[in-house]
């Protein structure tokens, strides 16, 4: 089972209608490639690339579909008056050798923000925080780099 937060079950969807889309992009362009000439597939590079984009479409399909068979949608947590921080909380941590304050949401299995604001439970730092309360000060290690990070605020 797989946590998922409206937003992101959201955008899960639309990433598979685009890939479904990319695939029968890829199904015309070699059905394109065999009306333009009457080489066998193994002379046609349209054909080959076409053959080649509709095996990894098919493959991140299949692996999205998966993922949304598997996926629970949850509701945001109301926030935590010094409760445990949970899937959906935004969290202000403080890295303790550079002073840096940044602000967390806790995101789903999978999460679809490019700004980097939200974050998997499912990552090293979702991993170290989902659980953690105000004032735990948590040990992260993200390949060579470790980190210690108090938890300021949860919201």
């Amino acid at each position: 089972m797989e946590y998922f937060l409206r937003e992101d079950i959201d955008a899960l969807d639309r990433k598979i209608v685009k890939t479904r889309e990319m695939i029968s992009e890829a199904l015309r362009e070699i059905g394109d490639s065999c009306q333009q000439g009457s080489e066998t597939s193994h002379d046609n590079p349209g054909f080959e690339e076409g053959q080649r984009a509709v095996t990894m479409w098919s493959r991140q399909l299949r692996s999205l579909t998966k993922l949304r068979g598997d996926a629970l949608i949850i509701s945001p947590p109301a926030p935590s008056l010094g409760g445990k921080i949970r899937i959906g909380h935004v969290v202000t941590i403080k890295d303790l050798a550079t002073k840096e304050e940044r602000d967390y949401q806790i995101g789903s299995a999978m999460v679809f923000d490019n700004t980097g604001k939200r974050i998997s439970y499912k990552s090293p730092a979702g991993e170290v925080l989902l659980g953690a309360m105000i004032g735990d000060v948590l040990d992260l290690a993200i390949g060579d780099q470790r980190k210690k990070l108090l938890v300021l605020d949860v919201k």
